[in-house]
């Protein structure tokens, strides 16, 4: 037998929701083995996957260099009114590996695109980094990087306020599961 003993579970000043996970049945979805060339990570994805004709995914990064790298750390919020709050950019001088991201291409409220990502770096000395990556900064480095997209064809990711954290997050839209 498995069990798991929860010894406390803080939130923000929302209610507990009771699905922490959501998703989205799609009838149809595409699946592509992606190449992005050096540039603004932000910048090189939203055009990317434009030029495909999406506005959404679900991406996996790989083995990668990046010019710029950068990444945060996420601690308890100080004034309490999100679960957690973001720290400054962290540089890495001269850049970083891409161990492996998990990145989200969204769209906001007023329909503009958002790109959320989450990687493992790897120092010029060899250093593990981790956290979350501010696409707007880190560049690519000038051979590129290698992706694995998912998107459904009916639904995509909308950023909308989530009460139990206190923070907006990236949600499916179509139809829900």
């Amino acid at each position: 037998m498995f069990g798991i003993d929860v010894l406390e579970r803080k939130t923000s000043s929302g209610a507990l929701s009771r699905h922490r996970l959501a998703s989205h049945v799609a009838p149809a979805a595409d699946q592509l083995a992606l190449w992005f060339a050096p540039g603004v990570l932000f910048t090189v994805v939203v055009e990317t996957l434009a030029r495909v004709g999406l506005n959404h995914a679900g991406l996996q990064i790989f083995d990668g260099d990046l010019a710029e790298a950068y990444y945060q750390v996420a601690t308890p919020d100080p004034t309490g009114e999100k679960l957690v709050a973001y720290g400054p950019p962290i540089h890495l001088p001269g850049g970083a590996r891409i161990v492996m991201a998990s990145a989200t291409l969204g769209r906001t409220a007023e329909n503009k695109p958002i790109l959320h990502c989450h990687g493992v770096l790897r120092d010029r000395q060899g250093r593990l980094h981790g956290g979350h990556l501010p696409t707007d900064l880190c560049v690519i480095g000038e051979e590129g990087v290698p992706a694995w997209a998912g998107a459904s064809l009916d639904g995509g990711f909308v950023l909308r306020p989530d009460a139990e954290t206190g923070l907006s997050l990236l949600v499916p839209e179509g139809n829900e599961a």
